[in-house]
């Protein structure tokens, strides 16, 4: 069932964005599957997609760049049970 469903999703969708169309003509039916329209519509996609990772990794190096600059001391060593905090 959940097949059918999924199945479903999917053709409903692919009529929406145009991808298949349904003709009928008399006694003959048709189902188109408008390869030019998908073709642009993936064109478009992994464009977006390709924009979306350039922006990414350009974050990405801006917040390395921030780390680089920032001066920060931490004090990381672990506590024990006799030394109190802030003795050293």
């Amino acid at each position: 069932m959940k097949v059918f469903v999924v199945i479903l999703v999917l053709v409903l969708a692919a009529v929406g964005l145009g991808w298949v169309s349904y003709h009928r003509t008399g006694d003959t039916a048709s189902i188109d599957v408008n390869t030019d329209v998908i073709r642009k519509d993936l064109g478009r996609a992994e464009e977006a997609a390709e924009e979306g990772g350039r922006k990414a990794a350009e974050a990405g190096r801006r917040a390395v760049e921030q780390v680089k600059r920032t001066d920060v001391d931490v004090d990381v060593r672990r506590r024990t049970a006799d030394a109190p905090a802030g003795a050293d």
